[in-house]
């Protein structure tokens, strides 16, 4: 009965009290009986949830995965794998048998390093143990915060890259790229939690916010994804001569980007309408720019066959920074909307 809608009639009963009958299935596949106690919440926007008592308890449960063999023994296959039982938000991850395969239990030490919280607490020659330790609690915004600042970090390195030709920051900007989809795969397991959470309720507000979550995660993941790509297409044609109007050009754009994508993550997160249409006016501009860019100053330039290779590839990278970065803008003003009307809502009442 997931999902439907039933009808039913209040009864009145006892001269000031209303009842409602609750569904049978519901009551049995909640372990409910004659006598129990179920929890009324009252939702802000008048709607009234039903839940089993037990239900705050039954939120707190573990959940382990027990691996006892492996589809393949491919280390991709099992990185890919790992990555998916860590974004579900199982707590405990255990891989079995009589004999565990040494290459599984190095291919494993090696994986989580990558997952933030993630830890193998036991190595026995048939188990292999991975816990999620120190996550529990992690509000979303806040790793989506973070994630955010990543890129800032990104966008400073690459200016830099750009402004003084230090090949050296190109490792650093790697690094943070690296700190990024780890802080993605996160933000993802934290979302699935609070999925599996509020599921069996019916809650349009807490789904659409995760919903919001987990687009704005994906596009500051492939921000980042962007911003690593540029550094490295750029070490191709920084190391020789280059005309002066392509890197100003090139600076001119990665400024407005920055500024752009820090006035779209500050909208998402203040909630500020007026805000998220600058936000997205500003990266429709930027995306014009970009290909007025590549018309009129890049086409028109003589380059060597690599040169310009690299340096379409660049503007693209770039002109893909200013979709994703125009969607998190989009995201924050249907976010401010919902927020803006919930506020008028709760003033007439």
């Amino acid at each position: 009965m997931d999902g439907k809608i039933e009808h039913r009639k209040l009864q009145f009963i006892g001269g000031s009290s209303f009842m409602v009958s609750l569904p049978k299935d519901w009551i049995k596949g909640n372990s409910l009986s004659q006598g129990d106690t179920v929890l009324l919440l009252r939702e802000s926007d008048g709607t009234l949830r039903i839940l089993p008592e037990h239900f705050e308890r039954r939120e707190k449960d573990e959940e382990i995965a027990v691996i006892e063999k492996l589809p393949l023994l491919n280390e991709k296959f099992l990185r890919r794998y790992i990555y998916a039982l860590y974004i579900l938000g199982l707590d405990e991850i255990r891989f079995t048998g009589k004999q565990v395969d040494p290459k599984v239990v190095s291919a494993v030490s090696e994986i989580v390093r990558d997952l933030v919280g993630m830890e193998v607490i036991s190595v026995s020659p048939s188990e292999v143990v991975v816990r999620c330790l120190a996550v529990e609690g992690l509000e979303i915004e806040d790793v989506l915060r973070r994630l955010s600042q990543l890129v800032i970090s990104m966008y400073s390195g690459l200016k830099t890259l750009f402004r003084d030709r230090d090949m050296d920051i190109v490792d650093s900007i790697m690094r943070f790229e690296k700190d990024a989809d780890r802080l993605y795969l996160l933000a993802v397991r934290q979302e699935n939690k609070v999925l599996k959470r509020i599921s069996g309720t019916f809650n349009w507000d807490e789904l659409r916010l995760i919903l919001g979550h987990r687009l704005v995660a994906k596009y500051l993941e492939e921000v980042g994804d962007n911003i690593s790509s540029v550094a490295h297409y750029a070490t191709h044609i920084l190391d020789r001569e280059l005309d002066p109007k392509i890197v100003e050009g090139l600076m001119e754009i990665m400024d407005s980007l920055f500024s752009s994508f820090e006035i779209a993550t500050k909208s998402f997160f203040e909630e500020d309408l007026l805000l998220s249409e600058k936000a997205i006016e500003e990266f429709v501009g930027v995306g014009d720019r970009i290909v007025k860019f590549i018309r009129d100053v890049v086409s028109r330039t003589e380059h060597n066959t690599d040169q310009f290779l690299f340096l379409r590839l660049i503007l693209e990278n770039l002109h893909d920074i200013s979709k994703n970065g125009k969607a998190i803008g989009e995201i924050a003003f249907n976010r401010s909307t919902r927020v803006m009307l919930k506020r008028q809502e709760y003033q007439k009442g």
